[in-house]
């Protein structure tokens, strides 16, 4: 791939020069069958696209066909589904699109996936953040792995009924695959092996990307300044594009691994349009700026919670756990009460068909202790009487009790980090008042996953993030045999009964009811997490701007965006620029070059 290096040096020509974006961490992969991480993503969406997009032009991401030129058609038992390509898509090597890219594509991310030669380089080379998307993409497309132990993936085959009509067999049904092809994972690659190997991923400094979105990876050019000073991704407009209009966008330079101090110098400055995280330092001068707006945060698609072992943790004592916590913490932290809120259900809010109706778990030690007392009388831990225990009062005996003989040892495994220092001390103090005696395992965060494995866990830290807005990519993982989820060791046939209902609906009508039910079911009836966290993100906007889409997936898509270049203003209407404010405070900064106030023009579609 050639190097492009874009120098700032000369006098800016706001009608030439590309749209500056910049992002404090990297965009560590070019290969949609191995990114997972957010920037990877947004990278790969600007070239690649899937038969299916959401419209973020909508508040609500609505499915649309991208690549495809209509929704497809399902047999009666939702095991084939059947669709229809666009005629006369070129992909960036001067290509057609037609089935075979499509099948090569599924293809490939089938194979890759389970290979395990480049499982073992992965670890091998110390890189373990792609081994583990390589395993959790293996979830993502396996979605109800434990229920069909006899497959290893959703897609039996794919088939092509001819140049421009795709069969998926599917060796389950499964009614969100539509939602599924939203994925980056399944977007269409050329099938040319100059550009696209089939047996081993795209390298960022060897290969290219291509595909039949609206813009080409002209190059990606790491440590600009020397080892570890940050990338320089050039983007420019396919020319031969299929959308009809031309976007006011023709050339995106992308900035990744800014310092937060220099990131935010440079704003101010002029060098960078748009903005992915703003030192804290300068939030104040938007707030009171007449040039900014600040709007409603927006709920995102990330969670924690603390997932609890069924096989070495019984229901009453799950229970206990859940009410001996103390929820305060996570709106009282200083450092995070800005965008940290208690998480309320197991489908975060930014993704469709949560529901708000739970009951919301408070610290009640008197309740928790009830649950103990319940756990003692179903024998949960052993031939323990609650005869004795009926003599505790006050929290310096139970402190006592879980010194002296706890009712249970349980296993937490620290991989570090600020979540796990934020939450376990509090745990570990609370579930003390209770008999339980909470102790640490420590080791790194794939030590984390065999320490599961061994069953050697009952309580343990999960981050989760919704891939796809849709319910079952927060419920699948609890079918998984391949992420950390599958150690919650569920085996609740109402559960699983619920959850085939819901996902292998063959009536045309959406079951939002099912949907609500298994969110209440699995949060208060069958308590296997404790809900810690959910976030929000702010959006800041130029006032001069409306109807600016945002999107809780920060899903970002730069040919929608329109920008008056001659007034040198940038604007965007119909497009999300997000900004990052500390872990998970995003926001968008539409800002004026030179702010005339007298004579602005905004351009609105």
């Amino acid at each position: 791939m050639p190097n492009f290096a874009f120098s700032n040096t000369e006098p800016i020509d706001f009608e030439k020069r590309p749209l500056i974006y910049a992002t404090c961490s990297s965009a560590p992969y070019i290969d949609p069958h191995l990114a997972l991480d957010q920037n990877s993503i947004n990278l790969i969406s600007q070239i690649c696209e899937g038969l299916i997009s959401y419209d973020l032009n909508r508040q609500d991401m609505k499915m649309q066909p991208q690549l495809a030129a209509d929704f497809g058609q399902w047999n009666e038992n939702l095991t084939e589904y059947t669709i229809k390509l666009k005629e006369d898509i070129l992909f960036h090597d001067g290509t057609f699109l037609s089935s075979k890219q499509v099948i090569f594509s599924f293809d490939r991310l089938y194979s890759l996936s389970y290979d395990n030669n480049l499982h073992k380089n992965l670890v091998q080379s110390d890189h373990i953040l792609g081994y583990q998307n390589q395993i959790h993409l293996q979830s993502i497309y396996n979605p109800l792995a434990n229920l069909y132990p006899e497959v290893d993936w959703l897609i039996n085959q794919t088939i092509a009924i001819d140049d421009t009509t795709v069969k998926f067999c599917l060796n389950y049904p499964y009614s969100p695959f539509e939602s599924l092809l939203c994925f980056t994972g399944s977007f269409i690659l050329s099938n040319n092996p100059k550009y696209t190997p089939s047996h081993e991923f795209l390298n960022i400094s060897r290969d290219s990307l291509i595909g039949t979105g609206p813009y080409t990876l002209d190059s990606y050019t790491n440590d600009i300044n020397g080892v570890d000073s940050g990338s320089e991704i050039h983007l420019k407009y396919f020319t031969d594009y299929y959308e009809v209009s031309i976007p006011d966008i023709q050339e995106i330079l992308w900035k990744t691994r800014y310092g937060s101090t220099e990131l935010n110098d440079d704003f101010l400055q002029g060098k960078i349009d748009f903005l992915t995280s703003i030192n804290p330092d300068f939030i104040e001068e938007y707030e009171d700026s007449e040039y900014f707006e600040i709007k409603a945060p927006l709920p995102d698609v990330s969670m924690s919670y603390l997932g609890m072992n069924c096989q070495t943790l019984k229901e009453n004592t799950r229970k206990a756990i859940i009410n001996a916590f103390n929820y305060s913490i996570i709106s009282s932290n200083e450092d995070t009460s800005r965008n940290i809120h208690q998480l309320t259900s197991i489908i975060p809010f930014g993704v469709k068909y949560h529901t708000t109706n739970l009951t919301i778990p408070k610290m009640d030690l008197i309740m928790a202790r009830k649950y103990i007392f319940d756990a003692i009388d179903h024998g949960e831990f052993g031939n323990i009487s609650s005869f004795a225990l009926n003599e505790l009062s006050s929290d310096e005996e139970w402190l006592f009790l879980t010194e002296t003989s706890p009712l249970q040892n349980l296993v937490y495994p620290w991989v570090g980090g600020i979540y796990h220092d934020f939450f376990f001390e509090d745990l570990q103090t609370n579930l003390a008042l209770i008999g339980l005696n909470l102790s640490i395992k420590y080791g790194t965060m794939v030590g984390a996953y065999e320490i599961a494995m061994y069953e050697e866990t009952d309580i343990f830290y999960i981050r989760q993030r919704a891939e796809y807005n849709h319910p079952s990519s927060i419920l699948a993982s609890f079918f998984s045999k391949s992420c950390i989820q599958s150690f919650l060791n569920i085996n609740d046939s109402n559960f699983t009964e619920m959850t085939k209902n819901a996902l292998q609906d063959t009536s045309n009508a959406i079951p939002i009811h099912l949907f609500f039910e298994l969110q209440r079911y699995f949060v208060e009836d069958l308590a296997v997490v404790l809900l810690l966290t959910t976030e929000t993100f702010e959006v800041v906007q130029y006032s001069g701007i409306s109807e600016c889409m945002m999107n809780s997936f920060r899903l970002l898509r730069f040919y929608n965006y329109s920008f008056d270049y001659s007034s040198h203003t940038k604007t965007i209407s119909g497009g999300n620029i997000m900004v990052t404010l500390g872990i998970a405070i995003i926001s968008i900064i539409i800002r004026k070059k030179k702010l005339d106030k007298d004579n602005i023009e905004w351009n609105n579609k």
